[in-house]
């Protein structure tokens, strides 16, 4: 891929990481956390999606991307640990809303994850996007959540 091709891969994947966090927020508006905490998921995942785009690295698998995003980006020390914890724990929360029955997220747990999935696609992300070589993206635009503090 050239850098072109890089650049709108990785405007693409935040762009969905942005559309899913807004779905969230109107899940989470209907009452419906599970789905909320779902797309609250989905919506990190894109992020870490995006980042790994920007060094040529793609997998089909959740667990192949949380496993290289942990090892290249948490464990190496280019990004922080709670940075890990958070991305382990929205992946096995959306692994146990979506296929345990009879459990679902407290309301307050959505707003946590929400509120910190909220920054991972922006320009000040803890991603720092500036550090990378091809940096210059057109950054979805954000609107504050209203359940986010």
């Amino acid at each position: 891929m050239n850098d072109d091709q890089i650049k709108a891969l990785v405007e693409h994947r935040l762009q969905k990481s942005e559309e899913a966090l807004r779905a969230a927020q109107f899940m989470f508006d209907q009452g419906m956390l599970i789905f909320a905490m779902n797309r609250t998921y989905y919506s990190m995942y894109y992020a870490v999606q995006a980042l790994l785009a920007l060094q040529g690295d793609s997998f089909s698998k959740h667990g192949q991307v949380k496993g290289f995003f942990n090892r290249e980006y948490v464990k190496s020390g280019r990004l922080p640990k709670d940075m890990g914890r958070l991305f382990n724990k929205a992946f096995e929360y959306r692994q146990k809303f979506d296929y345990v029955d009879f459990v679902a997220p407290e309301e307050s747990m959505v707003v946590e994850y929400m509120n910190k999935a909220q920054g991972l696609g922006t320009s000040d992300s803890v991603f720092h996007w500036d550090q990378y070589p091809i940096h210059n993206f057109q950054f979805p635009k954000t609107e504050q959540l209203c359940c986010v503090s």
